[in-house]
Protein backbone atom coordinates (compact mmCIF):
# COMPACT_ATOMS: atom_id res chain seq x y z
CA UNK A 1 0.00 0.00 0.00
CA UNK A 2 1.51 3.51 -0.91
CA UNK A 3 2.31 6.58 1.47
CA UNK A 4 -1.26 8.94 1.00
CA UNK A 5 -0.58 12.45 0.34
CA UNK A 6 -3.25 15.15 1.34
CA UNK A 7 -3.49 18.98 0.35
CA UNK A 8 -5.21 21.28 2.34
CA UNK A 9 -7.57 23.31 0.96
CA UNK A 10 -7.28 27.22 1.74
CA UNK A 11 -9.51 29.90 1.31
CA UNK A 12 -7.76 32.93 -1.32
CA UNK A 13 -5.89 35.66 1.21
CA UNK A 14 -5.25 32.62 3.65
CA UNK A 15 -1.82 30.80 4.20
CA UNK A 16 -0.82 27.90 6.29
CA UNK A 17 1.12 29.16 9.28
CA UNK A 18 5.00 28.56 9.54
CA UNK A 19 6.51 26.10 11.96
CA UNK A 20 8.08 27.45 14.90
CA UNK A 21 10.60 24.52 15.58
CA UNK A 22 11.12 23.81 11.70
CA UNK A 23 11.50 26.96 9.12
CA UNK A 24 10.88 24.19 6.41
CA UNK A 25 7.19 23.35 7.71
CA UNK A 26 4.37 24.48 8.29
CA UNK A 27 1.46 23.94 10.64
CA UNK A 28 -2.01 22.61 10.04
CA UNK A 29 -3.44 26.22 10.85
CA UNK A 30 -4.39 29.41 8.50
CA UNK A 31 -4.41 33.06 9.17
CA UNK A 32 -5.88 35.25 6.97
CA UNK A 33 -4.64 39.11 6.33
CA UNK A 34 -5.94 39.87 9.93
CA UNK A 35 -3.28 37.18 11.11
CA UNK A 36 -6.55 35.60 13.13
CA UNK A 37 -7.40 31.99 12.73
CA UNK A 38 -10.35 32.13 10.00
CA UNK A 39 -11.85 28.41 10.18
CA UNK A 40 -10.54 24.39 10.29
CA UNK A 41 -8.71 23.72 7.26
CA UNK A 42 -10.11 20.85 5.15
CA UNK A 43 -7.49 18.13 3.59
CA UNK A 44 -7.96 16.61 0.21
CA UNK A 45 -6.33 13.40 -0.75
CA UNK A 46 -4.35 13.70 -3.74
CA UNK A 47 -2.68 10.87 -6.25
CA UNK A 48 1.16 10.61 -6.13
CA UNK A 49 1.38 12.31 -9.31
CA UNK A 50 -0.71 15.52 -7.85
CA UNK A 51 0.68 15.02 -4.93
CA UNK A 52 4.68 15.16 -7.06
CA UNK A 53 3.44 18.03 -9.12
CA UNK A 54 2.49 20.03 -6.07
CA UNK A 55 5.69 19.71 -4.40
CA UNK A 56 7.61 20.85 -7.98
CA UNK A 57 5.17 23.97 -8.34
CA UNK A 58 5.85 24.73 -4.52
CA UNK A 59 9.32 24.89 -4.68
CA UNK A 60 9.39 26.64 -8.08
CA UNK A 61 7.49 29.59 -6.43
CA UNK A 62 9.82 29.73 -3.62
CA UNK A 63 12.37 29.67 -5.46
CA UNK A 64 10.57 32.55 -7.61
CA UNK A 65 10.14 34.45 -4.11
CA UNK A 66 13.51 33.86 -3.72
CA UNK A 67 14.68 35.76 -6.69
CA UNK A 68 12.00 38.59 -6.40
CA UNK A 69 13.36 39.48 -3.15
CA UNK A 70 16.59 39.60 -4.32
CA UNK A 71 15.90 41.72 -7.73
CA UNK A 72 14.46 43.78 -5.10
CA UNK A 73 17.53 44.29 -3.20
CA UNK A 74 19.37 45.11 -6.47
CA UNK A 75 16.72 47.67 -6.88
CA UNK A 76 17.10 49.72 -3.87
CA UNK A 77 20.62 49.67 -4.22
CA UNK A 78 20.79 50.69 -8.34
CA UNK A 79 18.48 53.54 -6.42
CA UNK A 80 20.78 54.34 -3.70
CA UNK A 81 23.92 54.15 -6.14
CA UNK A 82 21.94 56.61 -8.70
CA UNK A 83 21.22 58.61 -6.28
CA UNK A 84 25.16 59.24 -5.31
CA UNK A 85 25.69 59.17 -8.56
CA UNK A 86 23.18 62.42 -8.86
CA UNK A 87 24.50 64.07 -5.92
CA UNK A 88 28.00 63.59 -7.15
CA UNK A 89 27.32 65.07 -10.19
CA UNK A 90 25.73 67.79 -8.75
CA UNK A 91 28.57 68.81 -6.37
CA UNK A 92 31.29 68.83 -9.65
CA UNK A 93 29.75 71.05 -11.51
CA UNK A 94 28.62 73.16 -8.34
CA UNK A 95 31.49 73.69 -6.38
CA UNK A 96 30.22 75.97 -4.45
CA UNK A 97 27.87 73.64 -3.21
CA UNK A 98 29.30 71.93 -0.76
CA UNK A 99 29.91 75.30 1.21
CA UNK A 100 25.81 74.79 2.04
CA UNK A 101 26.90 71.04 2.93
CA UNK A 102 29.68 71.82 5.64
CA UNK A 103 27.48 74.61 7.06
Amino acid sequence: MSEKHYRPIIKDGDYLVQSKKNSNRVIGQTRNAENKNPDIIEWEEVEDTDYEYELAKMAHEERMAEVQSRQSTADAITSVLNLINTTVTFLAENPESWKLLLI
